[in-house]
């Protein structure tokens, strides 16, 4: 089935920084990515662990394509592989113009249903072969962000 580029669709990356990114350095890109995300009505979430990302995308399918071609092009990444892009039946990540973990942060590191492939390591290689695996990653992540939220509410 061929997605138009105006369908609902999410896009899962992985990457590597090219050098090593300062806090300071990863709050910019973060802040950057929020308020481009907000004009092209894109929502997403962001993991990075060790020099890794990986990043879910959501939006239109042309405008997360665009996108996707900008952070492979851009000179912070390298090594910049596409694990998944479908058809989306809803947001998982509708109020978060950018979510983001750092999953080196110990509290971080066992969330259940991600942790084997992180301490694999972040490439494609290691990426389970069905795309529902890495993409329901990203959905236990964001049930678990969402449950935390409301806990300290």
């Amino acid at each position: 089935m061929v997605l138009k580029d105006d369908a609902l669709a999410f896009l899962i990356y992985i990457s590597r920084e090219a050098e090593v990114m300062t806090a300071e350095a990863l709050a910019n890109l973060l802040s950057s990515a929020r308020e481009f995300n907000v004009s092209k009505q894109i929502t997403g979430m962001l993991l990075y662990r060790d020099g890794c990302f990986m990043q879910v995308l959501e939006g239109a399918k042309a405008d997360i394509c665009e996108l996707f071609e900008k952070i492979a092009k851009d000179s912070r990444h390298e090594k910049v592989d596409l694990l998944v892009l479908e058809a989306a039946e809803r947001r998982y990540f509708e109020e978060w113009s950018m979510g983001f973990c750092d999953m080196a942060r110990p509290g971080d590191k066992e969330l259940a249903g991600y942790s084997a492939f992180l301490r694999q390591g972040l490439r494609a290689a290691n990426a389970p072969l069905a795309p529902c695996i890495p993409s329901g990653f990203l959905r236990v992540f964001a049930d678990d962000a969402s449950r935390r939220s409301s806990e300290s509410a």
